[in-house]
């Protein structure tokens, strides 16, 4: 997880000297955007780290004696995926996302290339690393 903080410090950092020879509102729209993806980033991390704890916990308490397929039953009852896409952390992050916009739009301080630039390197890089890693 360090790692990747790491990267993406390196990756705010260019983007600041980036927004910095763009001028005008560029700085603004990118940092916002990168913020609030990272935010979206780790509050998602956070709630599938809880899903998989609940579930390694919930695990202990299935007796594993039995058919397969009782087995497999009572697993997917147990991890249930639309707890972590309902995560009230996560939901609370793109709420936080859709208010920037907003208030950028209000503000006339909204410019798409770099919003979308500030939000797409998050994903690219961890898509890029994740090939890397593999």
């Amino acid at each position: 997880m360090r790692g990747f903080i790491y990267v993406y410090l390196i990756l705010d950092i260019m983007l600041i000297v980036l927004s910095l020879f763009m001028g005008g509102f560029w700085l603004l729209n990118t940092q916002l955007a990168f913020i609030c993806s990272m935010f979206i980033a780790f509050s998602s991390f956070y709630g599938y780290k809880n899903m998989v704890q609940n579930s390694q916990i919930n695990l202990e308490d299935v007796d594993l004696d039995g058919d397969d397929k009782d087995i497999i039953k009572k697993t997917k009852k147990l991890t249930n995926p639309l707890k972590s896409a309902f995560y009230p952390l996560r939901l609370f992050s793109y709420f936080v996302l859709a208010l920037c916009f907003l208030w950028l739009n209000r503000q006339g301080y909204l410019q798409i290339m770099p919003f979308l630039i500030g939000l797409g390197v998050l994903p690219v890089v961890s898509l890029l690393l994740g090939f890397k890693r593999v």
